[in-house]
């Protein structure tokens, strides 16, 4: 049907996607750029078709759309930032557990959100996911924009290219009760007992 159309001259390029069955008879989706080369008297001398196999990435389109959908779904706080340590996204639950906008959060640091001890637990963390290439993980006092203080647990992590520098960082979080928090303290004395 598009070679029709596109041989009748009523459209001299076209750009269409289509299944096309390869020789070791694996159906591949195709992109095809089609455009017709007229002779001397307009009449069709030549058809020039381009066909780029694009099931892969439709399929990694389609992988993202669903990664991407987990992620604004999800109930941890999740952040992103770059090599630079630019904010570059939080989803809902992030919003939602800090009280604030992206916009707010593109303007703050995480050791705006620790208590006193910001800084000295701020350069912890960067340490480990940075300079060792390591997971930070633990239970954290932290406040949201209202300086409403709560305990969070907290993972701090980072992707790093192959000489080992930072591409992103970032956190997963989420309250914890009270409960949750001494659970590991009851635990160690009992173990501390038995």
């Amino acid at each position: 049907e598009h070679m029709k159309t596109l041989m009748s001259k009523r459209e001299p390029r076209m750009l269409s996607e289509m299944t096309v069955v390869a020789k070791d008879g694996r159906h591949l989706l195709i992109e095809c750029h089609c455009c017709i080369m007229p002779d001397a008297q307009g009449q069709v001398e030549y058809l020039l078709a381009v066909g780029i196999d694009i099931g892969e990435r439709r399929q990694t389109l389609q992988q993202l759309q669903m990664f991407k959908t987990i992620v604004e779904n999800s109930n941890e706080a999740i952040a992103i930032r770059s090599a630079d340590k630019s904010l570059i996204y939080i989803n809902l639950a992030h919003q939602k557990l800090f009280k604030h906008t992206f916009e707010q959060a593109r303007l703050s640091h995480y050791r705006d959100y620790l208590p006193d001890t910001g800084p000295k637990v701020n350069q912890e963390i960067r340490h480990c996911i940075e300079k060792q290439g390591k997971t930070w993980e633990g239970i954290l006092t932290m406040r949201d924009t209202h300086s409403r203080q709560f305990p969070v647990w907290a993972r701090f992590d980072a992707v790093h290219d192959e000489q080992g520098h930072v591409l992103f960082a970032f956190s997963l979080m989420h309250a914890v009760t009270d409960q949750q928090v001494m659970e590991p303290a009851l635990r160690h004395e009992r173990e501390e007992y038995e």
